[in-house]
């Protein structure tokens, strides 16, 4: 079995077996109840997940990552979670908290800052490796991703996601050029531009300028913001870009209980999949609530259009 993508659902399977952790969430998973949210052109999930609390909750700042093992890093994983080599400096191991039903982390095997200007090229790598059966995504360190000291991405089964089964009737082209066309969503709550072609090195030139564009007019010392997901239909590739304005909504800190929200969106939640870990909160939480969430951290509409013009 030489396809990483067909060694990654044998693992998965395995694993499912061998690891209590793993099969007792898959299992919950199974069963997990889901509120549907009807905005017309598009649907917005909401998954009471309890397992992801940690996650959600989980403390970024600097000093918290000090004080905390690196659980991406070989010594510190459970013994149980068996890995896949993907032969490019990455291993691929199955998410004992899965929000999808097949979900891996794919992981550097250096302790490294997670950082996608200078990984974006073994992203597109590793959806070539996995892209018959998978999608590819990215949680920028100050976009969701719960272990920002350590590079990884995440994968998850190709079609899971309501952007998978919307993308076509949403996106609209706005720009050919070197191989490359670009589109935008602008009418979706959580606005992206997209990035389409059979060249993989024009895909990775295009989101290069994209990030560092966006670098110009949204400073920030780390990186500009955003969630990433890549994916290959046949011979085109497909990079989907969310540009972020912050982590958190403001109902993440809200101090009346009865307001708050434990909301802290990362690729899943622009994907349409918004976890949600208190059953108290699941119950709660309206439309309205959805689409402040996004309004509050993601980028205005314009400005996804500025970024697409930069291709005109």
């Amino acid at each position: 079995m030489n396809d990483l993508a067909e060694q990654a659902h044998a693992l998965l399977a395995e694993q499912t077996q061998s690891w209590p952790t793993l099969k007792k969430n898959r299992a919950m998973l199974d069963h997990m109840e889901i509120r549907a949210f009807d905005f017309g052109k598009f649907v917005v999930k909401t998954q009471w997940n309890p397992e992801r609390l940690y996650s959600v909750s989980a403390k970024v700042d600097d000093e918290s990552i000090r004080n905390r093992k690196c659980f991406l890093c070989d010594e510190n994983r459970p013994a149980e979670q068996h890995s896949l080599d993907c032969g490019n400096g990455y291993k691929l191991l199955c998410n004992p908290f899965p929000i999808l039903p097949e979900h891996f982390t794919l992981v550097s095997n250096r302790h490294e800052p997670q950082r996608i200007g200078n990984s974006f090229a073994t992203m597109l790598e590793l959806t070539e490796l996995l892209g018959s059966r998978y999608t590819v995504f990215y949680n920028g360190p100050q976009c969701g991703a719960s272990a920002p000291d350590h590079l990884h991405f995440q994968a998850g089964n190709i079609g899971a996601t309501p952007v998978d089964q919307e993308y076509d009737r949403i996106k609209k082209s706005f720009a050919r050029r070197d191989e490359v066309e670009i589109f935008v969503g602008e009418d979706y709550l959580r606005p992206f531009l997209s990035i389409e072609s059979r060249n993989r090195e024009a895909v990775e030139r295009a989101f290069a300028q994209i990030h560092d564009e966006f670098g110009q007019f949204a400073p920030n010392p780390i990186e500009p913001k955003m969630n990433v997901f890549c994916s290959r239909s046949g011979e085109t590739f497909r990079a989907i870009v969310f540009p972020r304005t912050h982590h958190r909504p403001s109902a993440y800190y809200a101090a009346d209980p009865a307001a708050r929200l434990l909301l802290s969106p990362g690729a899943a939640d622009m994907s349409g999949i918004v976890v949600m870990p208190i059953e108290e909160q699941f119950r709660r939480i309206t439309k309205n609530d959805l689409a402040l969430m996004y309004e509050q951290t993601c980028v205005a509409p314009q400005t996804v259009v500025r970024l697409a013009q930069f291709f005109t």
